[in-house]
């Protein structure tokens, strides 16, 4: 699996993360990125990977960190 483009951002205008994009970005993180994550972020993305595997729909402001995280490590963040 190749590393997305961008999840959650379209035109500037913040988009958030829909529940079959999760997958997705907890795979390219722990895969792709995992060397550019802080401790706290590898935990945190494999929390929200085990809720979300578990059926549990994560909270709004878990999908906005999680969105943030991918833009800050690909790149596609300023940061």
């Amino acid at each position: 699996m190749s590393a997305p483009d961008t999840f959650g951002a379209t035109f500037g205008t913040e988009v958030m993360l829909r529940d079959d994009e999760v997958d997705a970005v907890v795979e390219v993180l722990q895969t792709h990125f995992h060397d550019r994550l802080s401790e706290w972020e590898t935990g945190f993305v494999q929390s929200v990977g085990e809720q979300h595997d578990a059926g549990q729909h994560l909270t709004d402001k878990q999908k906005a960190k999680l969105d943030e995280v991918f833009e800050r490590v690909s790149n596609h963040g300023k940061g």
